[in-house]
């Protein structure tokens, strides 16, 4: 897809914002699942970097509400993408992360 292209383009220079608005135009073109799981983890990968932890959540659940998610490897993305927003909410809230480390 043409938009997937642009966003990686944008990525690679840096300009995050475009990329994301790239990455976010393939919604509209996503026919498959796979589809949609890639632009999910492109607008993860983008939104981690931008500090944008709403986005994360929402893509995140979004991809693991489609149909034909099994791949283990994508899966276990979602789940490190996953902690990682709570992670990034934890310390937007001020938390210690010495606090973390006891909880395991």
């Amino acid at each position: 897809m043409g938009h997937n292209d642009l966003g990686d383009f944008h990525y690679e220079r840096g300009d995050l914002n475009a990329a994301l608005k790239c990455y976010v135009r393939t919604r509209d073109y996503c026919t498959t699942s796979k589809h949609i799981i890639s632009m999910c983890l492109n607008v993860i990968k983008v939104s981690i970097e931008m500090g944008n932890f709403a986005h994360v959540i929402n893509y995140v659940n979004k991809a693991e509400q489609t149909p034909d998610l099994q791949d283990p490897v994508v899966i276990a993305k979602l789940k490190v993408c996953a902690g990682k927003y709570f992670y990034g909410v934890f310390e937007r809230r001020g938390g210690e992360t010495r606090g973390l480390v006891s909880l395991f």
